[in-house]
């Protein structure tokens, strides 16, 4: 008499839980990967391969750090870049013309930040590396004076130096500051508000005395001001502050978290009801305005232990189609060559191999500059499959078959595998891997089709399986 063996299905259904680089491989659930990168995780946990990107820029030629779109309310929008050497440059297209402007290079972790606010079709530019740069739509001016004694004007503006600024309230509010012959790590100031009818930015006139210090005893520094809810947050090293009010005589601030803060000031995203930020020594958070979460439980350890702690504060992070891309210096380099990419709709995580300083989204297109393996501005859009004229090498991993408890004393034959791709054309690579192996027991090459995959039967016993997906775009 035949023996009969049991058949049994196991579908996988996505990877909505992402990556989890984090846990024993094990004890991973079918809907996480313990390996992905270069790809993208849809809302129903589906993959696609990330987008590639391509120069746009002309003219500019070294590695640009901070991209910034000058929208006036009048005349024209204009696209400024600093490149990393301190060099301004700017285009009204994609030709980017050399300011002879420069803000000078950075030095150390202190000076690297750059901010560019604007108030009153003025863009002012603030870092600690020199003096502030203020561009009112026909003319660079280097502000030199920093008395701040309310005697600024449109012709001769005084600011501070600053290590981070913005723009609230028809103020500009700058952090951790050197003016008036003093330099001040936790100290915010703010500006004037501007002269009605007088033509005159409030940006370009100070009052020594307008200002609030932050725990100046605590040892640490301010870091980064962002809006977030209608208040200002004071991002220092290991705390975080809220400055709420609309002038000097309402102006509270109150502390919103004494554990975490960040040194890596580029990181911090916001959308209207959270904001994410890096902190290389303890990880990625998220505020709502009621609490700090930790929100890298999967990666946190591969993310901290695979940095350059050395140059994390070059950290970058944007918010993009409800997803937090945070780019961090990898491995040896000094430079943002690895993004990983929060879903805030699944809440998982994904990994790319590439990174960036600074993004901009300029006439609906999103722009990224950096890596110092990048010169110029680049786009980075799905149309694009290359990163510039390589071919972007992805892959997924599946967690091992049967799940934990079904494993042990039994035994398994593959009868066959089914794969369902929504595009035409595409080469990928599939491959088998058995018994906890790290080489592969059997390879199909593929030419994906909408039509269903069906993979042969792969005839030997085993007792746990796993799959790898894997190509290069061209």
């Amino acid at each position: 008499m035949a023996l009969t063996t049991e058949t049994t299905i196991a579908p996988l259904g996505g990877w909505p839980r992402g990556l989890n680089k984090d846990a024993f491989e094990l004890l991973l659930s079918a809907d996480e990967s313990p390996s992905m990168l270069n790809v993208d995780l849809g809302i129903r946990g589906e993959f696609e391969v990330r987008d590639g990107f391509t120069r746009w820029s002309t003219g500019d030629t070294s590695v640009a750090q901070l991209i910034h779109p000058y929208l006036p309310g009048a005349g024209t929008d204009v696209l400024v870049i600093v490149e990393v050497d301190g060099s301004i440059w700017q285009g009204t297209s994609s030709t980017m013309v050399d300011q002879s402007k420069t803000l000078g290079a950075a030095s150390n972790e202190r000076d690297w930040n750059i901010d560019a606010v604007e108030l009153d079709d003025d863009l002012y530019i603030f870092t600690m590396r020199g003096n502030t740069w203020r561009w009112d739509g026909s003319t660079w001016v280097e502000i030199t004076d920093v008395t701040l004694n309310e005697g600024g004007t449109a012709l001769s503006p005084e600011a501070p130096q600053a290590a981070t600024a913005v723009s609230h309230n028809s103020r500009i509010f700058v952090g951790n500051i050197n003016a008036s012959g003093s330099l001040d790590r936790s100290r915010v100031q703010w500006s004037r508000t501007p002269v009605e009818n007088a033509g005159d930015a409030g940006g370009n006139r100070w009052r020594a005395t307008s200002f609030i210090d932050v725990q100046e005893g605590d040892g640490t520094e301010i870091r980064k001001l962002a809006i977030f809810q209608g208040s200002i947050l004071v991002f220092k090293d290991h705390s975080i502050y809220d400055l709420s009010g609309f002038d000097e005589d309402s102006f509270t601030l109150y502390p919103v978290d004494h554990k975490v803060g960040t040194t890596a000031p580029n990181s911090i995203a916001y959308s209207e009801s959270d904001i994410f930020w890096f902190d290389p020594s303890k990880g990625v958070h998220v505020y709502d305005g009621n609490k700090v979460s930790l929100i890298d439980a999967s990666v946190h350890n591969h993310i901290l232990a695979g940095i350059n702690q050395a140059v994390a504060y070059k950290s970058h992070g944007v918010l993009k189609d409800g997803k937090y891309f945070l780019s961090v210096p990898w491995g040896s380099d000094t430079f943002n060559s690895r993004t990983f990419v929060f879903d805030t709709r699944l809440g998982a995580w994904a990994e790319y191999d590439y990174g960036w300083f600074d993004t901009a989204v300029w006439s609906n297109l999103w722009y990224t500059v950096g890596n110092e393996n990048t010169v110029g501005i680049y786009k980075f859009q799905q149309a694009d499959s290359l990163d510039i004229t390589t071919g972007v090498a992805w892959h997924l991993e599946t967690v091992w078959f049967p799940p934990t408890e079904q494993q042990g004393m039994t035994r398994w034959r593959l009868r066959r595998a089914d794969l369902w791709v929504e595009a035409d054309s595409g080469a990928l690579t599939v491959e088998i891997f058995v018994d906890g192996g790290a080489s592969a027991v059997k390879t199909y090459s593929l030419t994906a089709t909408t039509n269903r995959l069906k993979l042969a039967a792969y005839s030997a016993l085993w007792e746990i399986i796993k799959f790898k997906f894997s190509g290069t775009t061209t």
